[in-house]
């Protein structure tokens, strides 16, 4: 790129940012001097070495491109205060040194990554600003920078390293340090001989665990004994932990009695650590590479001891118990894990001494020891439980309750007794018990009991346990006669709201064609409102089944208007929403529709993810078309509105028995049509409407010739009917041609049938059908062949015959992975030739198949460092289906993701520039790409799950991801490569 256009760029973007506020005096003379304007180069005094970093995109992308202006640049930044080279070696670098480093990656990985040459030229390069050898390899392998291929052929910097190895081998092993395992690893697949020439020195750091895994996995009867005489003089408890266990891995017979010495010398530690410390006591922990998290001493000798049955474990471990202030899960998970139900007693001496020492009322974790001691039998203890379920702790009387109703029957006595105490949480907690033992005893009970309860709270919980006795069908006397108890009860002496009054609001009427009275429904109102979210309650459910909802729509439009201009839009009356949805028409769902966008402007996202749901309970096509078109909307802003936006069209689906994806298809409106026409009639002349390839209305006439208009005399009233399909249609095509694209990469299937019922006779999917290329499946998956669909509906092979679909098929979309060459170039002919342009690319899509070069990768740095805007760089990755990540510190954006949950994998992003949320204004920039389980990883506010390490048991390395899937993901990432915003420019101007 030309040096002016280049300094032009960079000092436009300073500009931009915040801090040439701050620090202008001294960015100007630093354009002044890289423009050459004065030979005085500007001192760095007060200004942060992390201002510098886009300095460092003016040196050049090739070395041998260098010049004066990069002297420049570098006079600049290698001043002492921003350059921050490392005192040693064991120092982390920071600042301009750094940025440098970066710069010297970018031209292994970018130029080529086997040129020794190109690495000695690098090296003379770096001793020009002090960088010795020892800095010089360490800057680049911790940087980043491979040694050895994946094939273990050497890289340019292997070959660097092993060309001198002899002579420098010294300064190598200096340079490696805090880590030789990449060393290691070159000089195993390249000198193993020099290994063992110079094991002890590999050894000679007690914590390099990897270094002793990697020489035992290489050969262990070699190296054993070299790590055995290593392990005498280890002090550390977490290396003697780590080194032991390998050692036992490979060497059972041999290190049986040693491991278990010392791992009740481990536990004996412990136990006199936490005796002293009691309320300080916080156990210390070690990192265990294949569970993949940190362990505490106390888990992994306990594990030990018990996983190995080690004579006396159980006494040992229930002494130490005693004395623990509290008992980590973990350690309770353990002892039930090894030994089931004669692990009971210390199950037991765990949660009582956690209970002892509650500091903290709603932790999961004692949502974990009950769950654990419900899957054992407990009739031991049940007193001792029972006692729990009157604890002062709410959380905790409730999940003794959930524990004692395992007994079944055995508890229903007890639990009945309590629904006569005096006090409302004593009956609630009996109300839960029995609701959760469900048995026709207990379910009488709660029947009997459920009309006198006065307590709201408690009759809740028997409603819950009744839910499945609960008839829809009640009777309309049966109802009257639960108004009555209601009113009896003093439920009904007042109304709701002073705006609810329900004289002054228009009539309900049953189906049976009488009115509702007030009464009945100040009940519903009463009912409704103890919903805790936005669902139906039960008792509310038998009144609304009764209602004719045909004449609603007036009462549900009141409703609304109370709640919103009188009451106010109170979080705590939201079943008011509920009600507006279920009992109103159209016009309420484009009255709740409008609420949630105005809710989203006012910062009031909650009750726009009430109204959401609210929308879905109606269940009509449109409202379940509004809530599909808010899942999407609001996918990465405002995530949670989307999220109940998916969970409520995923509750919906689940109702009905169906998948989400099913429940989609059956949401596009087929608009009143017969088949693929709407006919009508004009001035007693017959037309058809239809929907033309391009997702336009068009109209044919009784000579079967396309109208381009609606003919002169069409009535007013079909002219608006007409009108609003033509909107509907265009909202539907932007919602369906974002799903179809993801169907085909996720390559879902329809069984034949349901595919002709779907695709060949909805007006508008027929349109989609025309115009993608199709192929038959097996159950197995297997393409048998391809095909297309004709505008007469027939079916064509790619041999041009006319085909059926038989019944054991299954249809979905080709992907260009799944078709040689002339497959694909058949059908982008046929297509073309037919006029019929592609929805999204299919055939055309940019496909890349697997790199053999990464067999055994599961974290990429291939596209580190690869720049873009941020605005930019977000509004590409919203297009492609990716979601943004973690929200970390300041606000900054550390990664992004794009799920395909129906494959169980998730993408993962990592984002090391400055953008943030709010702040897009500089440059994102590309880190590490890694596939990962889906929902293993977990995302939010000052969140660090993301994977950083190679042997991460939730990475999935790359060759086992499926072809497709690798496919798109590499095509996303070539996209960001091809306008990497350091290479933009490159071309412009007719420079290179």
């Amino acid at each position: 790129m030309n040096q002016d256009i280049q300094l032009e760029n960079y000092i436009n973007t300073v500009k931009k940012g915040y801090c040439y506020i701050y620090y202008h005096t001294t960015f100007d003379q630093i354009f002044s001097y890289l423009g050459g304007e004065t030979e005085q180069c500007p001192r760095m005094n007060n200004l942060s070495s992390w201002l510098l970093h886009e300095l460092f995109d003016l040196l050049p992308p090739k070395l041998n491109e260098w010049g004066e202006f990069h002297e420049r640049v570098m006079n600049i930044a290698t001043q002492p205060n921003v350059w921050e080279a490392p005192k040693h070696l064991r120092d982390s670098s920071h600042g301009c040194y750094s940025y440098f480093f970066r710069w010297m990656i970018r031209q292994l990985e970018e130029n080529s990554s086997l040129s020794l040459y190109l690495v000695k030229q690098l090296e003379s390069h770096a001793q020009k600003y002090k960088i010795t050898l020892p800095f010089f390899v360490n800057g680049l392998v911790f940087g980043g920078a491979n040694l050895l291929e994946t094939s273990a052929k050497p890289t340019g910097l292997g070959l660097f390293i092993l060309e001198r190895l002899e002579e420098n081998k010294t300064i190598y092993f200096q340079a490696f340090q805090p880590n030789y395992l990449p060393y290691l690893t070159l000089l195993l697949a390249t000198k193993p001989d020099f290994v063992h020439q110079h094991v002890t020195t590999f050894l000679q750091f007690e914590n390099q665990i990897q270094v002793v895994d990697k020489l035992l996995n290489f050969d262990a009867p070699l190296y054993e004994p070299y790590i055995e005489k290593r392990l005498e003089k280890v002090k550390n408890s977490e290396n003697l932990i780590a080194i032991s266990q390998l050692l036992l891995d490979n060497f059972p017979d041999k290190y049986q009695s040693r491991t278990t010495e010392l791992m009740l010398k481990i536990i004996s530690k412990e136990h006199h650590i936490m005796k002293s410390a009691r309320i300080h006591y916080r156990p210390n922990s070690t990192y265990v590479q294949h569970l993949g998290r940190h362990v505490t001493f106390l888990e992994t000798s306990i594990d030990y001891l018990l996983k190995n049955k080690i004579e006396g474990a159980e006494e040992i471990i229930l002494s130490t118990l005693k004395d623990c202030y509290q008992i980590p899960i973990e350690v309770i998970k353990g002892i039930a894990l090894h030994l089931g139900q004669n692990g009971i007693d210390l199950i037991m001496e765990g949660l009582r001494m956690n209970l002892q020492n509650l500091n903290w009322e709603n932790n999961s974790f004692f949502k974990e020891y009950f769950k654990l001691l419900g899957t054992l039998d407990f009739r031991k203890y049940e007193e001792e439980v029972w006692a729990l379920s009157a604890h002062k702790t709410k959380k905790i009387r409730e999940l003794a309750a959930v524990t004692l109703s395992k007994l079944g029957n055995h508890s229903t006595p007890k639990a009945a007794a309590l629904l006569q105490h005096k006090k409302a949480e004593v009956r609630q907690l009996g109300a839960l018990i029995l609701s959760l033992i469900k048995t026709d005893e207990s379910l009488a009970i709660l029947t009997n009991a459920l009309e006198s309860e006065k307590n709201d709270d408690a009759r809740d919980l028997m409603l819950q346990g009744l839910s499945g006795l609960m008839s829809a069908s009640a009777t309309k006397e049966q109802l009257q006669d639960k108004i009555a108890k209601a009113q009896e009860r003093g439920k009904l002496d007042n109304s709701i709201e002073s705006w609810l009054q329900e004289a002054q609001l228009p009539s309900l009427t049953y189906l049976d064609g009488d009115k509702l009275t007030p009464n009945a429904i100040r009940f519903l109102f009463y009912r409704m409102s103890r919903a805790k979210d936005i669902r139906i309650d039960l008792e509310a459910k038998i009144l609304l089944e009764l209602i004719d909802k045909s004449q609603a729509q007036p009462f549900a439009e009141a409703v609304l208007k109370n709640y919103f201009s009188m009451g106010g839009a109170d979080a705590k009356q939201k079943f008011c929403l509920t009600l507006g949805s279920i009992l109103g028409g159209d016009a309420e769902i484009d009255l709740l529709k409008r609420k949630v966008n105005e809710w989203v402007d006012a910062g009031r996202g909650k009750m726009a993810e009430y109204a959401v749901k609210a929308i879905a309970l109606n269940g009509s096509t449109k409202a379940l078309r509004v809530v599909e078109f808010f899942s999407r909307k609001y996918k990465n802003k405002n995530k949670n509105i989307g999220a109940a936006a998916n969970e409520s069209f995923g509750l919906v689906a689940e109702e009905l028995g169906i998948s989400p994806y099913d429940l989609a298809d059956s949401i596009i409106p087929d608009f009143g049509f017969e088949g693929l026409f709407k006919p009508f009639e004009v001035n007693e002349d017959a037309y058809r409407a239809f929907i033309d390839n391009n997702f336009k209305l068009a109209f044919l006439n009784e000579d079967n010739k396309v109208v381009k208009s609606l003919p002169k005399g069409t009535a007013k009233e079909l002219q608006e009917e007409f009108k609003e399909i033509g909107k509907e249609i265009r909202d539907i095509v932007k919602s369906q041609s974002g799903r179809l694209e993801q169907y085909l990469v996720i390559q879902r299937k329809w069984s034949s049938e349901k595919w002709q019922a779907f695709f060949m006779t909805n007006p508008i999917m027929f349109v989609y059908a025309i115009r993608l290329i199709w192929g038959a499946f097996d159950q197995n998956q297997q393409l048998h062949f391809t095909f297309k669909v004709q505008e007469d509906q027939t079916l064509i092979d790619e041999n041009g015959d006319e085909i059926e679909l038989e019944e054991d098929l299954f249809i979905g979309m080709v992907h260009p992975l799944q078709l040689n060459q002339a497959q694909k170039e058949y059908w982008i002919e046929t297509l073309s030739d037919a006029d019929l342009s592609p929805i999204f690319p299919q055939l055309n899509r940019n496909v890349i198949e697997f790199d053999e070069k990464e067999t055994g990768k599961t974290i990429s740095k291939k596209f580190q460092g690869i720049e873009m805007s941020g605005y930019a760089f977000v509004a590409r990755l919203e297009k492609t289906g990716w979601f943004r990540g973690s929200v970390v510190d300041g606000g900054g954006i550390s990664s992004y993701y794009k799920d395909f949950s129906e494959l169980n994998i998730t993408t993962i992003l990592l984002q090391q520039g400055n953008i943030g949320v709010g702040y897009l204004d500089e440059n994102a920039i590309l880190g590490e790409l890694m596939f990962v389980s889906n929902k293993s990883v977990h995302f939010g506010s000052y969140v660090y799950d993301e994977p950083s390490k190679i042997d991460d048991p939730r990475l999935i390395p790359f060759e086992q991801v499926p072809a497709i899937v690798y496919s798109e993901i590499m095509a996303d990432m070539q996209f960001f490569k091809e306008n990497d915003a350091r290479k933009q420019n490159d071309t412009q101007n007719g420079t290179h």
